[in-house]
Formats: structure tokens, C-alpha cells, sequence
């Protein structure tokens, strides 16, 4: 582990790593990160009520064709993550590292399954890729503030009809655009097992679309499950996504002739372990590949 390394990952206890030097003490650190987490979120609420409508407003106004107007939209909300995380990494709040090589062009076209450890990764995953189509709980969809966002990105719902979204997901493929997936539907309970829906292994067959598995980390944990926003720890949090190989869906499980609802729910099983297995030996600090998570904030890109 580099030198470097080890100044971007956890602090001792007793020692915060602010930069000036000014938290000594574990109680000083966790109150200024709670607050400086909320400072965060509610700055980027603020912006997104302000700024988004009228944003929203001009793309649909000026982009009459619906598939270029939604990617044009992914990357206003690509945009506002990468803003978002920009001021997590500024504070000193987090470290957003991606591990691998070639994880860039291995996404394209293919469906990205990923375990959902905390409230960031979802926005990580979002902000570096604007292209991206992502599954999104139905509720989101109802609420008020993101619906207009959701339905003009074209993003997925995962109660709406299935052969629809099935046939998006084929859309998708084609257009070479990663389609991310969260089938855990919720963030993972810290310490649970981890137990996926078949709504992954569904897509993956029914759309003939490869694997991607991102497995991600989370050191220490925070915004999981239940846990409320201002528990932060007295460290900076490193999250790292590790992207692995694509691979067919019967790489994960033996499905040659089965009918398709045994065959996705065996896939589920065979993602589960796999899963368990790769997340069991993760440890960020043994990866020699980390790259920055967030390149140059371009609004240029956001708006193709």
C-alpha cells in the first residue's frame, strides 16, 4: 500500500484528517462531518430545485427526438452527481475510486449488477456514466421533486410492465448504453446476507444482454439500510467499485435447458454467491489499479 494510498484511506482514530489540522478528537470530527454532510445534500437540493425545472424546461423545448432529449437529460443529472461528489471529495468527506482496467468500454451495452452497500454508490455509478439507463424503485418515480427527471431520462421503472422494460433493456444494448441494476431493490443491511431478486437474472436472459458485476465497498459504513444521514464516522470514507469481467449469463450458473422462470432464479443464486465470494476477498487496499471515480466536470458532455 502506497503512501498515497494511505493518506487518502482511513485516519487513526484519535487524529481527523482534516487538512488544517483542526479535529483532534472523534466527537469533533463525526459533529463537523454529520454537518458538513448535510451542508452537502442540502446544497444540492437547493440547486436541483432551482436550476432543474428550468434546465428540464429548455432540453424538453429544444430536443424534439425522445431517445436524444432523455440522454440529454442523464447528463444534466449526471451533471449535478458529479457536482455532488465533487464537494464530498472537497470537504474531505469520502474518496470515490473506481478499480480495474478497461471497465470504460466493458459496460457498453451490457447490464451492470451491482450491490448497493450504501446511498452513494447509486450517484457514483450515475455521475460517471451519463449514458447510463438505470432501474429505479417505483416510489422514486412518484415523488414530485425527481418524477419529471425520471420520466424525461427515460429511466426504468422496476414496476413497470416487464416485456416494456425488457424491451428498452434490448434498445439500450443495441445503442451501446450500460444499464445498471441494483437487484438486492434496497441498500444491504450491514452484516446481512446478501439476498437479490430475480428481476436482474430476468433482464439478463429475456434481453440477451451480458453481466457485468460491479462489487462494491464501503470502509467504513455509512448510509446504509436505515441508518439516518448525520451518523457519519470521524474518518474520511472510501468507497471503492470494482468492475469484473463481463460474462454470459450461464457463466454465473448451468441453465442449458431450463425454462426461463427456473433458469432466472438459478442465475439470481449463482449472482448471489458469486457475489458473496468476490466481496468476502475484496480489500481496496490490496488493488493496484484505483483511478479517480470523477473526471473533469464538463457541462459540454452533459448536453450532447
Amino acid at each position: 500500500m502506497s503512501a498515497g494510498d494511505r493518506e487518502g484511506g482511513l485516519q487513526p482514530m484519535f487524529v481527523s484528517d482534516d487538512s488544517r489540522g483542526v479535529l483532534r478528537t472523534p466527537w469533533l470530527a463525526r459533529a463537523w462531518r454529520s454537518a458538513a454532510t448535510g451542508l452537502c445534500f442540502a446544497g444540492f437540493w437547493v440547486l436541483a430545485l432551482a436550476a432543474a425545472p428550468s434546465l428540464l424546461a429548455v432540453v424538453v423545448a429544444v430536443t424534439r427526438d425522445r431517445e436524444r432529449r432523455a440522454r440529454r437529460v442523464r447528463g444534466i443529472a449526471s451533471l449535478g452527481f458529479r457536482l455532488l461528489m465533487r464537494a464530498i471529495e472537497v470537504l474531505q468527506l469520502g474518496r470515490f475510486e473506481f478499480d480495474g482496467t478497461g471497465w470504460e468500454s466493458a459496460v457498453r451495452g451490457r447490464l451492470v449488477v451491482a450491490n448497493h452497500p450504501c446511498l452513494l454508490d447509486a450517484i457514483m455509478l450515475l455521475a460517471r456514466f451519463p449514458e447510463a439507463n438505470c432501474v429505479m424503485k417505483s416510489r422514486l418515480r412518484r415523488n414530485p421533486l425527481l418524477a419529471p427527471f425520471i420520466l424525461a431520462g427515460g429511466y426504468l421503472g422496476n414496476a413497470a410492465d416487464p416485456m416494456t422494460v425488457i424491451e428498452q433493456c434490448r434498445r439500450a444494448r443495441d445503442r451501446g448504453e450500460p444499464v445498471l441494476v441494483f437487484p438486492e431493490g434496497t441498500r444491504t443491511r450491514p452484516g446481512g446476507r446478501l439476498r437479490f431478486r430475480r428481476g436482474a437474472a430476468q433482464l439478463a436472459l429475456r434481453a440477451g444482454m451480458e453481466i457485468v458485476p460491479a462489487t462494491i465497498t464501503c470502509d467504513p459504513p455509512v448510509l446504509t439500510h436505515g441508518a439516518p444521514w448525520f451518523r457519519m464516522p470521524p474518518c474520511r470514507v472510501r468507497l471503492v467499485i470494482r468492475f469484473h469481467a463481463p460474462r454470459e449469463p450461464g457463466a454465473f450458473a448451468a441453465l442449458a435447458g431450463l425454462e426461463p422462470p427456473r433458469a432466472a432464479r438459478r442465475l439470481t443464486r449463482g449472482l448471489e454467491d458469486y457475489f458473496a465470494r468476490q466481496l468476502k476477498t475484496s480489500d481496496p487496499s490490496d488493488h493496484a489499479h484505483y483511478r479517480p471515480a470523477l473526471p473533469a466536470v464538463e457541462i459540454e458532455h452533459a448536453l450532447r
